[in-house]
């Protein structure tokens, strides 16, 4: 979710890109389909079961990512990125359901520790391994 922004100035250069303004386009394109999905991510994981919508939807994450990049054009990477957004958003209610479902009230706080620590060590280690893989 934030590698585009630490690979940002390398991708205008290396796309030839003419201004910043492009990139924020594409960067804001994300947290509109992320959030947007969510709603849908958790009214699919109360109808289906979770754990094939979870699945599913890092599926396609997955493939995403790959057509992203092996992409060459801003329209490409606007879809796919918007596509990759809207996939992980309609993950997110799924999982908080299966952590919820999965364990005891006693271990649910150690175990959304868990998992929201990991986001967090993402977060962290994201800027040096994108900026750093970038250059």
């Amino acid at each position: 979710r934030q590698s585009l922004t630490y690979t940002a100035p390398m991708l205008k250069k290396a796309m030839g890109w003419e201004s910043l303004a492009q990139v924020g386009q594409l960067s804001s394109l994300f947290p509109l389909a992320y959030g947007s999905s969510r709603f849908l991510g958790g009214v699919l994981g109360d109808r289906m079961s979770p754990s094939k919508v979870f699945v599913l939807g890092l599926s396609i994450c997955s493939l995403l990512n790959i057509a992203f990049g092996l992409s060459s054009s801003l329209p490409f990477f606007a879809l796919f990125w918007f596509l990759n957004g809207c996939f992980q958003g309609l993950s997110a209610p799924p999982c908080v359901k299966m952590i919820t479902n999965w364990f005891d009230p006693s271990e649910r706080g150690f175990w959304w520790s868990v998992w929201h620590a990991s986001i967090n060590l993402g977060g962290v280690l994201i800027p040096f391994l994108a900026g750093g893989l970038a250059e």
